[in-house]
């Protein structure tokens, strides 16, 4: 790991609104990604900064809403 500068996390995210139509189009799946802010990245911590990233707790909320809350390996 001596490699590895730090760590973030980055959200694809997907227009679900739009992709049934996009597919039924045969249009490219990149067509729900051409939206304002589809991959949302978090602050970069520096790799000094973990003492152990396999341990590291994770979790997403959507309008305040806890949706994931995980360990890195899970």
């Amino acid at each position: 790991m001596k490699f590895v500068a730090g760590y973030t996390v980055a959200i694809d995210s997907t227009a679900r609104n739009s992709q049934e139509d996009v597919k039924r189009k045969q249009l490219p799946w990149s067509s729900v990604k051409g939206f304002d802010t589809p991959c949302p990245v978090g602050k970069f911590i520096q790799a000094k900064e973990i003492l152990n990233p396999h341990q590291l707790l994770i979790w997403l909320k959507l309008n305040g809403e806890l949706k994931q809350h995980s360990l890195v390996p899970k």
